[in-house]
């Protein structure tokens, strides 16, 4: 009963009730014009006919057509008045709400509801991300403030033997509801604009998030951002990690790839991808273990996963943060990640990492 009124409150739902009413309106309007049509036509030639007993039957049977027209007509009318007695009652009738809501108006008032309620989970969920990554950075102060062991001891930012990269303020991140598209940055690095694709809205790209990594650093190197996911569709696979079809599709774009097989942990790989990042050149790698969550408790991958790194800059406590272009993961159930944001380089510390990519301008 719970799940029928919930789907009564749903505007799609409503919109094909109120579409099938309209239809048995238009129905129940234009078949008994049609009866009593016919009848008079048939009475007016019985009259031109001069036959006697042809008029008297087709009186009988415009008479009779009429009633049955008349009936018809009332159908509506005496549908809602039973179920406007069921409702007055003290039986609940769910499958009334349905009917009672399938309104122009109604429709429009749970659409609004709909998408305000939408908009504001999609808020809560940021800033459920947004607090973790600080609370992950306040914990990473208390680690170097009490000489605690982290994560990874060799990249202490805050030693002075660490090596200091020259990096921009950070580009901002703006969403995008567009249809394969969940969003743009601008790099602060080199002011290029980079679109964040949906690959689970892309067809044939479900468990292509190769591909889709490869595209956000593309994009930028277009006029239509589409046009790096049409290259990528006619490469095909192998993008990222073989090279002859990786050097194929950068090289449509003006950039040169470079592929290491790391096969090993994050950690290692950290300072190359800041120095690269730094530098003006991106990197793109595979989180190649399952059921990876971040530092920041965001869940990335349940099998393997491609991101693609395209800005970098310092946080508050001298570290560095690096945005991460998350294309979404497709699951055997649903869709994992769309994590695209900025992230604390130690966001993947302890993950392994199979291909680490560099792709730089010739």
């Amino acid at each position: 009963m719970l799940l029928a009124i919930k789907a009564c409150e749903t505007s799609g739902i409503l919109n094909a009730i109120y579409i099938i009413k309209m239809v048995l309106k238009i129905i129940f309007t234009l078949v008994p014009l049609a009866i009593i049509l016919t009848s008079i036509i048939n009475l007016t030639k019985a009259i031109f006919n001069a036959d006697n007993s042809k008029i008297k039957d087709a009186v009988y049977l415009m008479i009779a057509k009429i009633i049955v027209g008349a009936i018809i007509f009332m159908i509506p009318t005496l549908t809602n008045a039973i179920l406007s007695l069921i409702d007055s009652g003290k039986v609940s009738n769910s499958y009334l709400a349905c009917y009672n809501n399938a309104t122009a108006e109604k429709i429009k008032e749970y659409k609004e509801k709909e998408e305000a309620e939408a908009k504001a989970e999609a808020e809560e969920k940021e800033k459920e991300k947004n607090k973790k990554l600080e609370e992950y950075e306040k914990q990473q102060q208390e680690l170097d403030k009490n000489n605690h062991v982290v994560t990874n001891p060799n990249n202490d930012n805050d030693s002075q033997d660490s090596p200091q990269y020259n990096v921009g303020a950070g580009g901002n991140f703006v969403s995008d509801g567009s249809n394969g598209i969940y969003g743009h940055i601008v790099s602060s690095l080199d002011g290029k604009r980079h679109t964040i694709f949906r690959q689970s809205q892309i067809s044939g790209w479900g468990q292509n998030c190769n591909r889709a990594a490869a595209a956000s650093i593309a994009s930028a190197y277009t006029t239509n951002e589409w046009t790096a996911v049409e290259a990528a569709n006619q490469v095909g696979q192998g993008i990222g990690y073989e090279k002859s079809a990786t050097d194929k599709y950068f090289s449509k774009f003006g950039l040169s790839a470079k592929i290491t097989n790391i096969g090993g942990p994050y950690d290692n790989i950290k300072d190359s991808l800041l120095s690269n990042i730094s530098n003006g050149n991106y990197v793109m790698f595979d989180l190649s273990e399952p059921h990876v969550n971040g530092k920041s408790g965001q869940n990335w991958t349940t099998t393997r996963h491609w991101l693609a790194i395209l800005d970098v800059k310092k946080t508050s406590n001298g570290s560095y943060a690096i945005f991460v272009s998350d294309s979404g993961h497709q699951g055997s159930t649903k869709d994992y990640g769309l994590g695209a944001g900025w992230y604390d380089i130690n966001e993947f510390s302890g993950q392994r990492i199979q291909y680490f990519t560099v792709i730089s301008k010739k």
